[in-house]
């Protein structure tokens, strides 16, 4: 068990481990006489890895959206300058 974690009463959270790798654990005692207590892990990578994916993809689609913008304004800027028509 990491030396992090607390020892008494519940648990959730983030720590780092061993090689420097962030865990996160979940501890909860059983209510029984035994003192046994329930002990999950797994790396935080694995937890946060699709949400970084899905944040990805979007910060990408509104960079596309952004830049599709930017391109139609500057288009429709340089069709309405004073000098272009000059027959107007």
């Amino acid at each position: 068990m990491n030396k992090d974690c607390p020892g008494q009463g519940d648990f959730t959270g983030e720590i780092k481990g061993e090689g420097g790798i962030r865990r996160v654990y979940s501890m909860a005692r059983v209510n029984s006489a035994d003192g046994l207590v329930v002990v999950t892990k797994i790396r935080a990578d694995e937890i946060y890895r699709p949400s970084r994916r899905r944040l990805m993809l979007h910060l990408s689609g509104l960079a596309i959206v952004g830049l599709l913008v930017l391109g139609v304004t500057g288009r429709a800027a340089i069709a309405c300058s004073p000098g272009r028509f000059r027959g107007w």
